[in-house]
């Protein structure tokens, strides 16, 4: 019931779409961020388990990644570029 009330309002003040598209817009998004949060606790996990292999305590691991600057800048180069090279590559 409130999902309906929530669809409906946003319907009214969109009123370019039907309450189904609105609905499934809606579907859409929440299965991709549920899709997001299990491959985030999966690559969680993951890393818990490789840090856990080599006797390293997972607080000190990010308190560490987090103080080193240089370690900062090159993961937002890397992502950054990653995100460029996907933006491009869906334009082609």
């Amino acid at each position: 019931m409130i999902a309906y009330l929530m669809l409906s309002l946003k319907k009214r003040f969109q009123a370019y779409d039907t309450i189904g598209g609105v609905f499934r817009d809606i579907q859409h998004e929440l299965i991709e961020a549920t899709l997001s949060e299990k491959l985030f606790g999966l690559f969680c996990e993951l890393l818990a388990n490789v840090l856990s292999r080599f006797n390293i305590d997972p607080d000190e691991f990010i308190k560490v990644m987090l103080e080193d600057e240089a370690l900062n800048e090159s993961i937002i180069e890397l992502l950054a570029g990653n995100i460029w090279k996907n933006k491009m590559g869906n334009v082609a």
